[in-house]
């Protein structure tokens, strides 16, 4: 969470301000307000519903992107917030869900958004590769039971094998180091990737 909200800051605003770590001036609240509440409990798609109803938050920062200016949102990395967790497994489970549904509704149309583009570029291109490795995290698993399928038939190649898997692995977990050393969060980077 930590990384990506760093790299997001850094490339100009965030995709999502949460809601329990928001707060928004009454003024830019009162602009929101008429498209944020005026919503008509009818959704249109089941999409619709996944942004209005399951990732708020989100939704409310996309409109913020929209129609405030383009510094309106910002972020502390040093702030703080203990929320209490769901108590059960499958309360945990839904929340997660709940969360992730909201998350891919809301960062689609974002994306999607061209009154965005010309604002944040370089936060909306970071999210675009973003999602594009999230949805190669399965490709990946099928390239190591490959090369480990290959090497088995024919251990010749041995070289090629390792540097194809062990060297983005070693640039995504060099990153995580300097990003936890710069947020001063070193059990990052001993974490990464699991």
């Amino acid at each position: 969470y930590e990384l990506n909200r760093f790299f997001e800051l850094t490339l100009g605003t965030v995709n999502c301000a949460a809601g329990a770590a928001s707060c928004i001036k009454f003024s830019a609240l009162d602009q929101l307000s008429h498209e944020y509440w005026g919503i008509n409990e009818e959704y249109k798609s089941l999409t619709d519903y996944h942004r209005h109803a399951l990732g708020e938050d989100r939704y409310l920062t996309h409109l913020s992107h929209k129609l405030l200016p383009k510094h309106a949102i910002g972020m502390c990395p040093v702030a703080r917030i203990k929320t209490d967790p769901p108590r059960t497994v499958l309360a945990f489970i839904k929340q997660r869900r709940r969360w992730l549904l909201g998350a891919v509704a809301n960062e689609f149309y974002m994306i999607c958004d061209i009154h965005l583009w010309p604002k944040f570029p370089l936060m909306l291109l970071f999210k675009v590769i973003q999602g594009g490795l999230r949805s190669t995290a399965c490709s990946q698993f099928c390239i190591i039971l490959s090369a480990i399928k290959s090497l088995i038939q024919d251990p010749s190649p041995i070289h090629i094998y390792l540097i194809s898997i062990s060297v983005p692995l070693a640039i995504s977990w060099i990153i995580s180091i300097i990003t936890s050393i710069r947020l001063k969060r070193f059990k990052i980077g001993l974490m990464w990737p699991f």
